[in-house]
């Protein structure tokens, strides 16, 4: 989900050329389920987290997946880590994009300059990242 003052700051910062990662829902899912597994320190500890055995939890977020997070197990993750319905279906890139414009928002006007500045020079790293790819 892409709201106005994000696209504003992309816009902002890189031009109208500047597009947020695009990806299939499932793979967003997926890769942001991974991060939580990582959170937690291994599958086993996860998947208690979530109430869920460690082999249905390997079936969609193991190293080779056989299926992807539906809707239900997407709500129940969310709500075992504390994120907001549809967390998971964000692009990890498009989320700090998300997160920088709440911080540059909260920042006094008298600072917004350099905060903005620091925004742009983050989002480079992620730019000069994904060409590389």
């Amino acid at each position: 989900m892409v709201h106005e003052s994000q696209t504003f700051l992309v816009i902002y910062l890189f031009g109208t050329n500047c597009e947020y990662t695009k990806m299939k829902i499932r793979d967003a899912r997926y890769l942001n389920t991974r991060a939580l597994i990582l959170e937690c320190g291994s599958l086993n500890a996860f998947a208690k987290r979530i109430g869920k055995a460690d082999t249905q939890v390997s079936s969609f977020a193991g190293d080779n997946p056989r299926k992807g997070i539906g809707n239900k197990i997407a709500e129940e993750i969310e709500g075992a880590f504390g994120k907001p319905t549809g967390w998971l279906d964000i692009p990890p890139e498009n989320r700090y994009i998300s997160e920088l414009t709440a911080l540059i928002n909260s920042v006094p006007d008298d600072m917004r300059d350099a905060a903005l500045s620091s925004a742009k020079q983050i989002l480079e790293v992620f730019a000069k990242r994904a060409q590389s790819e």
